[in-house]
């Protein structure tokens, strides 16, 4: 999680966030399913985050997918960009939504935390493991780089 690391290191708001750095990097390799679950949350207290510090409602149940989608609309950035530049980032940001979304499918069904598993399941694949937390490091580094600049009345 390099680029979330840099990204909260100067920023008092979001040091809590290294709970969920240790939880991911510390249990990547011998508990994939604990990472898996502290990368989805990771992407949820994120976006829960943004959304309180802008008073914007939202469902605290909702999925992740319908949460990030939330927080992407919000992004004021596209309005600085033209039309074709805008609608190629925004259908980078689709994708990102689905790619959360699928994020929160494999924690329901293999997280460790999330629903209670059989002790002796089978670990979430290493290889899937490692793109979910990748994933969500470049997603939340985004959001809160693109929150700061929101925040500075940016222009």
């Amino acid at each position: 999680m390099i680029k979330l690391k840099e990204v909260i290191k100067n920023k008092s708001q979001w040091i809590e966030l290294n709970t969920y750095i240790e939880l991911i990097e510390n249990n990547q390799d011998e508990n994939p399913n604990i990472a898996l679950d502290g990368a989805k949350s990771l992407l949820e207290t994120v976006s829960k985050t943004i959304l309180e510090d802008k008073g914007i409602e939202y469902v605290h149940d909702e999925n992740i997918s319908k949460l990030i989608k939330t927080v992407f609309d919000t992004i004021h950035i596209f309005t600085l960009l033209e039309a074709r530049d805008s609608q190629s980032a925004k259908a980078i940001l689709g994708a990102f939504s689905t790619i959360t979304k699928h994020i929160g499918e494999f924690r329901n069904r293999h997280g460790f935390f999330s629903h209670g598993q059989d002790i002796q399941s089978n670990k979430f694949d290493r290889y899937l493991v490692e793109l979910v937390i990748s994933s969500a490091d470049l997603v939340t580094s985004f959001l809160i780089t693109a929150h700061s600049e929101n925040l500075k009345d940016r222009v």
